[in-house]
């Protein structure tokens, strides 16, 4: 991930991209406070235990998982507004499992399976901007 962020900063340079730590090592820092997106879908439909999120998979067949995710950027604003990430908010919206049979016959042996992960795009970062004194504005300097 901290290549990923290195390399978009690089490449765009755009306001988002600035918003995080310049140093490698403060932006190591901001990566590991963020938890794991957990992503748990319902696999009895499928021939698997969700409780366990196990599937055995069949020969013949194509396995489909999808799900629709809620991801906020959430940053903060010092005293020169300059901005930085604080953490993200993020929501496992719905899933879906399904399972459909592989129809050309040369791959009856084959068990493909294929993520589709949509980002709802109605979702925007929010900003938060903290209350400063003026001796914290001093302080700043």
């Amino acid at each position: 991930a901290m290549n990923d962020i290195l390399m978009a900063r690089d490449a765009s340079g755009g306001s988002a991209a600035s918003m995080w730590p310049k140093d490698e090592h403060e932006l190591k820092l901001t990566l590991e406070r963020f938890d794991p997106l957990q992503i748990e879908w319902e696999l009895s439909s499928i021939g698997g235990r969700s409780d366990e999120q196990v599937v055995v998979m069949l020969p013949g067949y194509e396995y489909l998982l999808e799900a629709l995710l809620q991801i906020r950027p959430v940053y903060a604003e010092d005293v020169w507004e300059q901005g930085r990430i604080e953490r993200w908010e993020r929501q496992v919206v719905s899933t879906a499992a399904s399972r459909t049979p592989i129809t050309d016959p040369d791959r009856a042996h084959e068990v493909m399976v294929r993520y589709h992960l949509q980002f709802d795009p109605r979702i925007r970062a929010q900003t938060f901007r903290k209350f400063y004194t003026v001796r914290d504005f001093a302080k700043a300097i």
